[in-house]
């Protein structure tokens, strides 16, 4: 409106023009307050987003009868599950023949295609033809400024160890090969990445043949397990997180299958974590008696409660799946570290066990006659383990002390065991003293004495070389003037008997279970991450 044409306008609108004015002045001072409110509003809410990428809410599907229900979990932000990139590298130190040593003498590697020598320290790379043999020891010139060297496919070749053997032969690598000089011999690290890691690992851990949801569980378990060694390496001296041995994971002694590639594949990325974000600690042994144990086995009191002693049965299946999340092994009343209860258990077959159709489900060892100074050497090797490991009677208690030489024990009696069943301890009476022997592990290399057959389920023999095939077993000694001259041993299973049993898992695969199911089993309410 021109001035002029104002002053040509009535007073009342004058007015009315006026409160107009003042109106909208005022309206914009209210946009005004509010942008800048807005301003603030949008930067909580991007502190928000921020929040929520430290703090990662996870999504667990869970089947019920009523169908997938989806939970939202959260994450705290120093969660390990946050702490690595989406496509990370494993490092895997590679050992000899017989899984005995990590340093080599000779590293002999070739390729069926061109491949590529670097040195790191230089940078100068040297070219080879595919088929060519390149020998690496300490000696080699092919280290030209240092003490690391690395050998890398030109295109996505396998390169071949020669001078290794493994079960299917001289084994063949994926990724690229590291060779570090030490004043001990060679050290061999195979770099490659984690998920490619998994196609050696799973068919060396699970026989590819077993039904796909049970290798999707051994997928998933094995995963989580390398992970925990990706966050904190288990050969930090050598920048490489784990070997390639039953220290850690098998891994490249039964070469890549398709069935278990497809495990891998179809569960990329899945790992097992706690409702507070923590790896579950997801060890796996190959069958159980019917019964798994604690977690405490190697001596942690504290161990996590996923890790609880568990009957391992159909009927046991079924009330984990209807909400029975209690330890299981406390079902009926029952307690396994009873010597007449677990003796009740182990001598008779429950057909309702998911093993008990294994060979190993059942065992028997026999000792005619004990070679008292095997067991002397067994007993003085075990006590140079720990100062707990073998202990000595004094003043009535247990105590550290020398193992002395023995001709004759008169008395051999299990002491400790599990809620699961498995021996813990036992007490050997001899004339040169009395001793109390921990740990399981220990107990079973003890006992394995002049005699290495075992009888199966189907009654046929087998030979283990090193221990028993598990601490699941009751002991029967017999006896000539007051001595025990030889032992029968009734046990089950095969391994530690902690987390997943992987026949466990193939018979409950057979059932029609899922691998979700399977290892929310094993390992008690824990949840499947299934990426970011």
């Amino acid at each position: 409106m021109r001035k002029k044409d104002y002053h040509k306008i009535p007073g009342r609108l004058k007015i009315l023009y006026r409160l107009l004015y003042i109106g909208i002045f005022l309206v914009m001072i209210e946009l005004i307050f509010l942008l800048s409110g807005s301003g603030n509003t949008q930067k909580g809410e991007n502190n928000a987003e921020h929040e929520q990428i430290e703090n990662l809410i996870l999504i667990h599907s869970d089947t019920s009868p009523e169908g997938e229900e989806q939970v939202e979990i959260e994450v705290p932000k120093n969660s390990p599950l946050l702490q690595l990139s989406d496509s990370p590298e494993i490092r895997v130190v590679i050992k000899n023949s017989d899984f005995s040593d990590i340093f080599h003498d000779t590293v002999e590697v070739t390729c069926a295609g061109e491949f590529v020598l670097s040195d790191e320290s230089s940078g100068a790379k040297i070219a080879y033809e595919a088929g060519e043999r390149l020998e690496i020891t300490s000696a080699s010139p092919c280290f030209l400024n240092g003490d690391v060297i690395q050998i890398i496919p030109r295109q996505e070749q396998l390169l071949q160890v020669s001078g290794i053997q493994r079960h299917y032969g001289i084994p063949c690598y994926r990724g690229c090969l590291e060779v570090r000089r030490t004043d001990r011999g060679l050290v061999l690290i195979n770099q490659l990445p984690f998920e490619e890691y998994l196609y050696s690992c799973v068919p060396s851990e699970m026989p590819s043949s077993y039904p796909m949801e049970a290798l999707k569980a051994q997928a998933i378990s094995a995963r989580t397990y390398a992970f925990r060694f990706l966050l904190s390496p288990g050969y930090p001296e050598y920048e490489a997180h784990l070997d390639d041995s039953t220290t850690y994971q098998v891994y490249n002694n039964i070469k890549e299958q398709d069935s278990t590639n497809q495990a891998v594949d179809e569960t990329r990325g899945q790992i097992l974590f706690t409702s507070a974000g923590e790896l579950t600690e997801s060890y796996y042994y190959s069958t159980s008696c019917g019964v798994g144990a604690d977690g405490d086995i190697w001596g942690n009191e504290d161990y996590p409660r996923y890790l609880d002693a568990k009957l391992l049965n159909a009927h046991a299946m079924e009330e984990y799946l209807e909400e029975c999340k209690s330890p299981l092994v406390a079902i009926g009343g029952t307690d396994f570290s009873d010597e007449k209860q677990f003796e009740a258990f182990i001598t008779c077959v429950q057909e309702s066990d998911f093993e008990s159709r294994e060979n190993w489900y059942r065992w028997k060892y026999q000792v005619e006659d004990i070679d008292m100074e095997e067991l002397h050497r067994q007993l003085k090797r075990c006590s140079g383990k720990s100062k707990w490991s073998v202990q000595v009677l004094k003043e009535g208690c247990f105590t550290t002390g020398e193992v002395k030489p023995f001709t004759c024990v008169e008395r051999m009696v299990i002491s400790e065991r599990g809620r699961g069943g498995n021996v813990q301890a036992m007490i050997l009476y001899t004339d040169s003293g009395v001793y109390q022997v921990q740990g399981g592990q220990n107990i079973r290399e003890l006992l394995l004495n002049d005699n290495n057959h075992f009888q199966l389920v189907d009654g046929s023999t087998t030979t283990l070389s090193n221990m028993l095939p598990s601490s699941f077993f009751i002991l029967d000694t017999g006896k000539v003037d007051g001595n025990v001259v030889g032992y029968t041993i009734v046990g089950g299973g095969l391994g530690h008997g902690v987390g997943m049993s992987q026949n466990g898992a193939k018979n409950m695969a057979y059932a029609g279970y899922t691998a979700q199911e399977i290892l929310t089993f094993f390992y008690n309410d824990c949840l499947i991450y299934a990426g970011g």
